[in-house]
């Protein structure tokens, strides 16, 4: 069972969490995510996307990623279509079958860029915006422009 994934956040990149381990309060310093497997505390290093799939196309379909960490791809589909039954992330090879329901893709972005994929179709695009460190807006800005994308603001870019 997840707990929760904590962005990265700030100038260090590594938010500060307090854990209690033996009844005392203890700061420590982490990038990733916590998860409770068979009750063990498990400190992971993901980046969790998730992603609905539905008749009309992706919500999100712009996400912002980490070079060198593993994502964990959550896609929930709603609807299937001809069209959207599959997704291609040429760059990566992979091909995507889509199934109703729940959807968990992992993979590992190995460099900086802008990344497209799409329905096999390719009618319905998504994006992977690849940067170092995903809290600095300069660097996610400097990628796009380098890509080509446009409103890097749209309510449908998410970022784990």
């Amino acid at each position: 069972m997840k707990v929760s994934c904590l962005k990265r956040i700030g100038g260090n990149h590594q938010p500060v969490i307090k854990l209690v381990i033996l009844g005392i309060l203890i700061p420590a310093v982490f990038s990733g995510c916590l998860e409770l497997q068979d009750g063990e505390l498990i400190i992971s290093d993901v980046q969790v996307i998730n992603m609905n799939v539905d008749a009309h196309g992706w919500s999100s379909d712009k996400f912002v990623l980490q070079k060198g960490a593993k994502v964990k791809w959550n896609i929930h589909v709603e609807n299937l279509t001809n069209c959207n039954k599959e997704i291609i992330v040429q760059d990566y090879g992979l091909d995507i079958k889509l199934k109703s329901g729940e959807n968990i893709i992992e993979f590992t972005p190995d460099r900086t860029g802008v990344i497209k994929w799409s329905c096999w179709m390719n009618m319905i695009p998504g994006t992977f915006i690849v940067v170092n460190d995903p809290s600095n807006k300069e660097e996610i800005a400097d990628v796009t422009a380098k890509g080509e994308i446009t409103n890097v603001t749209d309510s449908k870019m998410s970022m784990p």
